[in-house]
């Protein structure tokens, strides 16, 4: 590409790069989630968002850890972070995607870990706590909640 070359067709170009599988596997796990997330929410605001998707699963792939902002989201509930980066769905719904998506092993273990979360979680279901409370409850940290381990965060600070 030349220097004459439309944003359009470098985002394009940035989305062909980066939503090929593999360069998400090989580059993907040695970026930070920071970083990632940064190429996530580039491509899914340009509308690439399957590229976004597989860019994030390559990262995904390896984070191992509860703090990793990716670490306990199945691949159902990777396309709907990317859709939260591109502004069209909230951590609630990432969260409850994941939480839903879990074999019950790792449904078990999230619900261990992170019990106050996945129990507010449970009220959104139930239809005992509004959804978008949680949200505001969520984004009134900054940088906002958008991993298990960062809501779970919030919610000690607001459940004490």
């Amino acid at each position: 590409m030349n220097q004459q070359t439309a944003p359009n067709d470098a985002l394009a170009h940035l989305a062909w790069v980066f939503g090929n599988g593999w360069t998400a596997s090989d580059v993907g796990p040695a970026m930070s989630c920071m970083e990632a997330d940064a190429i996530t929410a580039a491509l899914a605001r340009a509308r690439y968002i399957d590229e976004a998707e597989v860019w994030l699963r390559g990262h995904a792939a390896a984070d191992n850890e509860e703090q990793d902002t990716h670490w306990g989201m199945p691949q159902e509930a990777l396309r709907d972070y990317v859709l939260m980066l591109a502004g069209e769905a909230t951590i609630v719904d990432v969260l409850r995607q994941a939480l839903v998506s879990m074999p019950s092993a790792q449904e078990r273990e999230l619900r261990e870990t992170f019990p106050k979360i996945t129990s507010k979680l449970d009220g959104v279901t139930a239809g005992q706590i509004e959804p978008g409370a949680l949200v505001g409850a969520l984004h009134r940290v900054y940088p906002p909640a958008r991993s298990w381990s960062a809501a779970e965060d919030v919610m000690e600070q607001v459940l004490t």
